[in-house]
């Protein structure tokens, strides 16, 4: 009966070890897969500064059609091309807080045969806008603008910026839907599209 006991007592022990060792393990993978750097995808670009101790984190350009429904409001304005970019930077090679990135620089590179929107213009996210009971929108601001000289005088392109809280991109990481309302002129991302943005913000979205 003692034996019994002494036994039952060893597996009990070594059940506990077991488990211990598991989840420390566990927590340690974790640890590491957190503190790694980010790497580089088809959709994502990570850069490393190492004299600066700075990571540029962007996401590739990618091309943005107006939305169908909408053509009616921008009829006044021609074909032209829209190319979107984004990126955010933070110190080291992982973001340690929500402090690390704070802003996130959005791009609308326009490519026309004629200019397009002259200035900056009011940018409006529509999020889920199809979706009832979860339709919300919100302001960003104005961007900045600058135009290109134009090229072989057919080629003509225009920039805009605009700084946002890394906040907003959360916002667009966690939606099923995503329109940019810049100025008159509205485009919807596709799903794939959408996808890329919330690998991009992916990092945001564990601090």
């Amino acid at each position: 009966m003692f034996a019994s006991n002494i036994k039952t007592l060893q597996l009990i022990v070594l059940n506990i070890v077991f488990l211990s060792a598991t989840n420390m393990g566990q927590i340690s993978s974790d640890s590491s897969a957190e503190n790694s750097p980010l790497k580089s995808t088809s959709r994502i670009s990570v850069k490393y500064d190492k004299s600066n101790d700075v990571t540029l984190v962007s996401l590739k350009s990618i091309t943005i059609t107006r939305y169908d429904q909408e053509k009616q409001l921008a009829r006044n304005f021609p074909q032209h091309q829209m190319e979107f970019e984004a990126f955010y930077e933070f110190k080291g090679q992982t973001p340690k807080s929500e402090e690390s990135v704070e802003k996130v620089t959005l791009r609308f590179r326009c490519v026309s045969n004629r200019y397009i929107f002259l200035r900056g213009q009011e940018l409006v996210v529509a999020l889920d806008r199809e979706i009832k009971g979860k339709d919300r929108g919100f302001s960003l601001g104005n961007t900045q603008y600058k135009s290109l000289t134009p090229e072989f005088n057919t080629v003509f392109k225009e920039v805009m910026d605009i700084t946002v809280p890394s906040d907003a991109v959360k916002k667009f990481s966690a939606a099923q839907m995503l329109e940019f309302f810049v100025g008159p002129i509205v485009y919807r991302l596709t799903d794939k599209q959408l996808d890329a943005i919330k690998e991009f913000g992916k990092p945001l979205d564990q601090l």
